[in-house]
């Protein structure tokens, strides 16, 4: 009995001095985060008929919007899904575009608006800034955040976004809805 009792308080102290705390090793850990785009609609401040819509008169689907984000210019691009983007299970972060979703996207994309992005918050975005161009000659400026902070291994996702100086949230990235005029033909 004395022998079974020196062997189970061995085995007890092996096991308890050779396990790890899963908490102060966060190596073995993999995390995927979300990827973010921010979603634009315009409606027309006459008719109310959403902009980017081809069959709208006026649309603002061609040279009717563009962004400028870090000096760079973009215009709008349709939306392509990938071939692969179903066939990982890794979240995939499509190169940075302003994209246009038509009525019949694909999965759960979204419909008849532009989305800019995609923004990964593991790359840190704090303060930036990007501006919509309209065709009427109006500008936007959205500013956001979109960051991890970690606390020993749990991280914190920060976002917020604001529209012209104006917070809009720091939860979650609204849709950004604008009441514009439609392209004028010339």
């Amino acid at each position: 009995m004395r022998n079974l009792s020196f062997y189970l308080l061995l085995i007890g102290l092996t096991m308890g001095l050779t396990t790890c705390d899963s908490h102060d090793n966060c190596d073995d850990m993999i995390w995927d985060f979300v990827n973010y785009e921010f979603l634009i609609y315009a409606n027309d401040s006459e008719t109310g008929k959403n902009l980017f819509d081809p069959q709208t008169q006026n649309n603002l689907l061609d040279k009717g919007v563009w962004v400028t984000y870090k000096d760079e210019t973009y215009n709008i691009v349709p939306y392509t899904c990938p071939q692969n983007e179903r066939s990982t299970k890794a979240t995939y972060c499509p190169p940075l575009a302003l994209r246009s979703y038509p009525a019949e996207s694909l999965y759960d994309a979204p419909k008849l608006c532009l989305g800019f992005g995609n923004f990964a918050p593991e790359r840190n975005y704090r303060n930036e800034t990007f501006t919509i161009h309209w065709a009427d000659g109006t500008t936007d400026v959205v500013k956001f955040d979109c960051y991890i902070t970690w606390n020993k291994c749990d991280p914190t996702v920060h976002k917020a976004i604001y529209l012209n100086g104006n917070k809009l949230s720091d939860k979650e990235y609204p849709n950004l809805t604008f009441r514009k005029q439609g392209k004028t033909t010339e």
